[in-house]
C-alpha cells in the first residue's frame, strides 16, 4: 500500500518530466530538421535581392543535402549568366559607339570640308557606308539570336544540294579577297544533299567562315571542307591558321554572353559585331537536331565543324 502511494505521488512528476523532455526534444529536433530549410529560404531571398554569392552548406546525404547542392549550382550559374550578360551589354555598347562616332565624324567632315572634293568625299562616304553595314550586322545578329532563343522562328525544311550552295555563300567574301587578300579554299564533294532550312543553314555556314576570316593567321587563308562520313552523315568544317584558342576558353565560345578575358591573347574579340555569331550557329544546329564542335591548337589554328545526316529517299513499298 505504501509503494502504491509512492508511485501515485511520483507518477505526475514522471509524466511532467517526460512531457517536458518530449517537448524539448521535439523543439530541438524541429530546429535541427528545419535548419537546412531555413538556410535555403534565407539564401533564396538573398539571391532574389541580387546577392548571387549566397550559398548553403549541404549536411549529410539526404534529399535536403542534394537540394542544397543543386541550389549552389543554380546560384553559380545565375551569377555567371548575370556577369556575362553585363559583359555582352558592354560589348554591344562599345560596338555601337565606335561606328556611330565614325559615321558622325565623317558626315561632319563631308558637310564642312570635303563636300566639293569628289575623291575625298567618296572615300569618306565609303567609310560611312561600311560602318552602317557594321551596325546593321550587329543589330541583325541580336535580333536573330533573340528570335531563335524565343522559339518564334519556324523551320522551313527543304531538300537541297549543300555542295552547290557553298559557292554562293563564299562569293559574299569576294570583297575581302580584293581588299585584304583573304583566300578561301573550297574542298567540297559533289552532290551532298540534305534536308534542312536553307536560309538558316547558310547563316551557319556564313558565320563559321566569317569567324575564321576574322581570326585567320598571317597566311590569310581559310579552308572550307564538305565531305561524306560513314553512317549516312556529312561533315562541314572551316579551318583557319590563326593563333588558336586556349583549352580553358574553348568550351565557352558558343556562349551567347561570352566575353574573352583581355588576358587571353590567343583569342581576339570579333572585328565585326558583338561576337554572338557562334551562339546563333549553336542554336540553329540544335534546331536541326545536330551539334557544332571546335578543336584548336595554340599557334596552329582552329577547326569548327558540324555533322548532319544526309538526305535519303525512303523507297516506295
Amino acid at each position: 500500500e505504501q509503494a502504491r502511494g509512492v508511485i501515485s505521488m511520483q507518477l505526475p512528476v514522471i509524466a511532467a518530466v517526460t512531457l517536458c523532455a518530449g517537448i524539448l526534444g521535439a523543439f530541438l529536433f524541429s530546429r535541427w530538421f528545419a535548419r537546412p530549410i531555413t538556410e535555403l529560404s534565407g539564401a533564396a531571398r538573398r539571391v532574389a535581392k541580387g546577392d548571387y554569392s549566397a550559398r548553403v552548406t549541404p549536411r549529410g546525404h539526404d534529399e535536403l543535402a542534394v537540394l542544397a547542392q543543386d541550389f549552389n549550382t543554380m546560384t553559380r550559374e545565375v551569377a555567371r549568366s548575370n556577369e556575362l550578360q553585363r559583359d555582352l551589354l558592354a560589348n554591344i555598347s562599345h560596338d555601337l559607339r565606335t561606328p556611330l562616332t565614325l559615321i558622325k565624324g565623317y558626315a561632319e567632315t563631308v558637310r564642312d570640308l570635303t563636300g566639293a572634293d569628289a575623291e575625298k568625299r567618296t572615300a569618306q562616304m565609303d567609310v560611312i557606308i561600311d560602318e552602317t553595314d557594321r551596325l546593321s550586322s550587329l543589330v541583325n545578329d541580336i535580333l536573330d539570336l533573340s528570335k531563335l532563343q524565343a522559339g518564334v522562328t519556324e523551320m522551313n525544311m527543304t531538300v537541297f544540294d549543300l555542295s552547290e550552295r557553298l559557292s554562293g555563300v563564299i562569293s559574299r567574301f569576294d570583297i575581302l579577297k580584293e581588299n585584304d587578300g583573304i583566300i578561301i579554299k573550297l574542298e567540297a564533294e559533289d552532290n551532298i544533299v540534305i534536308n534542312a532550312d536553307i536560309t538558316k543553314l547558310e547563316q551557319v555556314v556564313y558565320n563559321l567562315i566569317n569567324n575564321a576570316v576574322t581570326y585567320t593567321g598571317d597566311d590569310n587563308t581559310v579552308i572550307v571542307r564538305l565531305f561524306r562520313k560513314e553512317g549516312g552523315l556529312i561533315r562541314f568544317e572551316v579551318t583557319d591558321h590563326g593563333d588558336g584558342i586556349a583549352p580553358e576558353y574553348l568550351p565557352y565560345i558558343w556562349d551567347r554572353y561570352y566575353k574573352v578575358s583581355e588576358r587571353n591573347k590567343t583569342h581576339k574579340r570579333a572585328k565585326m559585331g558583338s561576337g554572338i555569331g557562334l551562339s546563333i550557329v549553336k542554336k540553329i544546329m540544335e534546331d536541326h537536331g545536330g551539334k557544332v564542335w571546335a578543336t584548336s591548337r595554340l599557334g596552329i589554328g582552329t577547326i569548327m565543324y558540324f555533322v548532319l545526316r544526309k538526305y535519303q529517299e525512303v523507297p516506295m513499298k
